[in-house]
């Protein structure tokens, strides 16, 4: 359920591509970091790197001064891969099953509309941040429930 959400989000994000590679940075970010800290290296080297690469994508488009298309070949490659992360991270590993329901919320997070008027890298700051926002709370639930329990 959680792939076909995570492919169904990006794929609405598929015309707004600054929106679209701000949720593909938070979301690679977040899941990546919240697999490092539920025990799992490599699903948090995949994550963060499919992150960068959309942090790449956004930097492309603050430097041009313009959106580049991100299209179908962006939003669902990129839906489907950290969708797939995340799961196998819950599976394969110890990233607790809550942590999913705050990741789904970084492409909502993402469509949340923004002044109207502001240049691309504004743009692209200011939707990053928010994007963000669902991510670092499922960074802080996996922190917290890798605690253990006092006593």
């Amino acid at each position: 359920v959680f792939v076909a959400w995570t492919v169904a989000a990006f794929l609405m994000l598929r015309d707004v591509p600054v929106r679209a590679g701000a949720a593909g940075l938070a979301l690679g970010l977040g899941g990546g970091i919240a697999a490092i800290l539920a025990a799992s290296a490599s699903f948090g080297q995949y994550g963060m790197s499919l992150g960068a690469a959309c942090g790449g994508f956004l930097f492309l488009q603050m430097i041009r001064g313009r959106t580049v298309t991100a299209g179908a070949t962006l939003t669902l490659a990129t839906g489907a891969t950290l969708g797939l992360i995340a799961c196998g991270a819950m599976t394969l590993a110890e990233l607790p099953w809550f942590a999913l329901p705050a990741l789904a919320l970084v492409p909502l997070a993402a469509m949340i509309p923004l002044p109207r008027g502001l240049p691309v890298w504004g743009e692209s700051i200011l939707a990053s941040l928010l994007a963000g926002i669902p991510a670092l709370a499922a960074c802080y639930l996996v922190w917290q429930s890798s605690r253990g329990t006092p006593g």
